[in-house]
């Protein structure tokens, strides 16, 4: 049976990223991890042009959630080919710091600084510019999200063949 994390991941910090793609992991979010991940995380193209680093403990339980191969949906197949196709193991170096393959560089579009973001069971690493951009783009009322979380109400998304409605409980 799959652990239900203890590590909750928030703030954010900006750090530079090296010649040799190390990104350095801050002090909190490092003391978090459970002994389980072993000081390493795997790292994973996210939305939104973002990397979503995931530790390894909690990398099991995601690779828990995959169900077994289904040869008829292609679209399931071409995802789990491309999310493990593109996940990486970043263990922790004596200083804190995980190494970015350089295909994942790519796709988050990072150069010589990170943001680091905490989000819950995770971390984002985000190109600074494309998450103030994103941020500004953005239509999400985090005053109504957070209206919601305060009132017990939680929105869920409703998914019919023909429409998708949203819900509130």
């Amino acid at each position: 049976m799959v652990k239900k994390s203890t590590s909750t991941f928030s703030g954010s910090a900006r750090y530079g990223i090296d010649d040799k793609t190390r990104v350095f992991i801050n002090t909190e979010y490092r003391e978090k991890l459970a002994p389980e991940a072993r000081k390493t995380f795997y790292v994973i193209p996210g939305v939104d042009t973002c990397l979503i680093a995931i530790p390894l403990n909690e990398w099991d339980e995601v690779l828990a959630r995959l169900p077994a191969m289904d040869l008829d949906d292609l679209d399931f197949i071409r995802y789990r080919r491309w999310l493990l196709g593109n996940a990486i193991e970043c263990p922790l170096d004596a200083q804190g710091r995980i190494r970015i393959a350089q295909h994942l560089i790519n796709y988050a579009k990072l150069d010589k600084e990170v943001l680091v973001r905490g989000a819950g069971d995770w971390i984002e690493l985000w190109n600074p510019e494309l998450y103030e951009q994103y941020e500004q783009e953005s239509t999400f009322d985090p005053q109504a999200a957070h209206a919601r979380l305060l009132s017990g109400k939680r929105q869920r998304s409703l998914r019919s063949d023909a429409e998708t409605a949203l819900v509130i409980e």
